[in-house]
C-alpha cells in the first residue's frame, strides 16, 4: 500500500510538473517592475510603462529582454561613439541574458541557467525566479537569487502578460476563433463573430470590403499593428459598418463590457457585376446607403406587418437585428443561419424575390444588403 502510494505521488507530481512548465511556454510581456518597500508594498522600479519580453521554449532555451522606457537616446549615429556617462545610463535601464530553464512545480520556482548575458559576470549562474500564476495568461515572477547568484530576499516583482499571438502571426479574419466562418460561397464569406466579456480575438486581417452588423453591443478595445489599444465607443445594435475604405489592415479586439459582443459580418470576395436600380416602394423597407455598388436597406415590421413583394437583382444578405418571429415567404434562399431570431440571416442569389412579415407579437428590425 505504501508503495502504491509513493507510486502515486510520483506520478501526480510528475504530472503537475509537466503541465506546469507546458504553461510557462510562449511568449511573455512585461508589465510592471516593482520592488518591495519597507512597509510590504510596492512601487515602480522604473517607469510606468516598462518595456520587456521573456521566452520559454518547449526545448527548455529561455530568453529575456528587460528596459526602462524612461532611457535617453545616445546622441550619436553610431553607438561605438557613446560617451561614457550616456552609456552608463543605458546600461542601467536594461537587463538582458539568455540560457536554459528549468521547473520546479512544488517550490513554485523557475531556474535561469544563463548562457549568455549583458553582464560577463552573468555567464553560469543560475538565476532563481519564484512564480505565481494571477491567472492563465499572468504570472509574477519573484527574483529570489540577484544577479551575483546569491539570494536575496529583497528581489524585484515582475508582471507578465502571456502574448497569446503576435502581429506577424495574424490570420485572415475568417480563420481567426472567434469569426466562426459559416457559408461561403464565389461573392462573399458570411462569419458570426461572438466574443466573451473580458475575451480578446486574435491578431487578423481584413483584405475585403466587409460588412459588419451589430447584434449585441459591448465596449470594446481596438489595436492596430505597430499601435496601442485604443477604446473604442459601442456601435448601437443594429448599426452597419462598411470598411470599404479602410482596407487592408490587421488589429486584435477586446470585450471590456460585462456583456458579450456579436456581429454578423459579411466580406465581398467577388464583385457580382450586376447593376440594378434601388428598391423602391417597397413598404417597410427603406434604403439607408448606396456605396460603391453596394446596397442596404432597413426593414423595420411592427407585429403583424409584411413588406411587399420585392425582388433583389443581385445577391446579397438578409439578417434579423433582435428578438422576434419573422416568416419569410418567397424564393427559397440559397443558404441560412440558425432560424430567425437575433443574428438570424439567409443568403439570397440573383434575382431573389420575397416578402418579410412579423408573425410575432414584437417589432421586428432587419438589414437587407444587395453585393455589388
Amino acid at each position: 500500500m505504501r508503495l502504491a502510494c509513493t507510486l502515486l505521488f510520483i506520478c501526480a507530481s510528475t504530472r503537475v510538473a509537466a503541465q506546469s512548465a507546458a504553461s510557462f511556454v510562449g511568449d511573455w510581456r512585461l508589465i510592471s517592475v516593482l520592488p518591495p518597500d519597507s512597509v510590504g508594498g510596492s512601487q515602480p522600479f522604473w517607469g510606468p510603462n516598462p518595456l520587456g519580453l521573456i521566452r520559454y521554449s518547449t526545448s527548455g532555451v529561455m530568453a529575456a529582454q528587460l528596459y526602462d522606457e524612461r532611457r535617453s537616446n545616445l546622441g550619436v549615429g553610431d553607438w561605438q561613439d557613446v560617451t561614457p556617462t550616456a552609456a552608463q545610463a543605458a546600461l542601467i535601464g536594461l537587463s538582458s541574458y539568455y540560457g536554459t530553464y528549468t521547473m520546479d512545480s512544488i517550490a513554485k520556482t523557475s531556474s535561469h541557467r544563463v548562457e549568455g548575458a549583458m553582464a560577463p559576470e552573468w555567464i553560469g549562474r543560475t538565476l532563481v525566479r519564484g512564480y505565481r500564476f494571477r491567472s492563465e495568461n499572468q504570472i509574477e515572477l519573484r527574483v529570489i537569487t540577484g544577479p551575483d547568484g546569491r539570494p536575496t530576499t529583497t528581489g524585484l516583482l515582475l508582471v507578465w502578460d502571456r502574448v497569446s499571438d503576435a502581429p506577424w502571426r495574424a490570420v485572415p479574419a475568417h480563420r481567426e476563433p472567434r469569426h466562426h466562418l459559416v457559408y461561403e460561397n464565389a461573392f462573399a464569406r458570411v462569419m458570426e463573430v461572438r466574443t466573451p466579456t473580458g475575451d480578446t480575438t486574435g491578431w487578423h486581417r481584413h483584405v475585403d470590403r466587409m460588412f459588419s452588423v451589430v447584434i449585441a453591443a459591448a465596449r470594446t478595445w481596438d489595436q492596430w499593428v505597430g499601435r496601442t489599444p485604443e477604446p473604442s465607443a459601442a456601435l448601437p445594435v443594429g448599426a452597419v459598418y462598411d470598411n470599404g475604405g479602410w482596407i487592408p489592415y490587421t488589429h486584435r479586439v477586446g470585450n471590456v463590457d460585462t456583456v458579450a459582443f456579436q456581429y454578423v459580418v459579411a466580406t465581398v470576395k467577388r464583385r457580382t457585376g450586376l447593376s440594378a436600380p434601388a428598391l423602391r416602394n417597397v413598404a417597410h423597407l427603406a434604403l439607408e446607403s448606396d456605396s460603391t455598388g453596394a446596397r442596404v436597406y432597413r426593414i423595420t415590421l411592427a407585429p403583424g406587418e409584411a413588406t411587399t413583394s420585392h425582388r433583389h437583382i443581385a445577391p446579397g444578405l438578409t439578417i434579423q437585428i433582435g428578438s422576434g418571429s419573422v416568416r419569410h415567404e418567397g424564393t427559397k434562399p440559397q443558404a441560412s443561419g440558425a432560424a430567425f431570431g437575433a443574428g438570424g440571416w439567409i443568403w439570397r442569389a440573383a434575382g431573389h424575390s420575397h416578402v418579410m412579415r412579423n408573425v410575432g407579437t414584437v417589432p421586428v428590425e432587419l438589414i437587407e444588403i444587395d453585393w455589388p
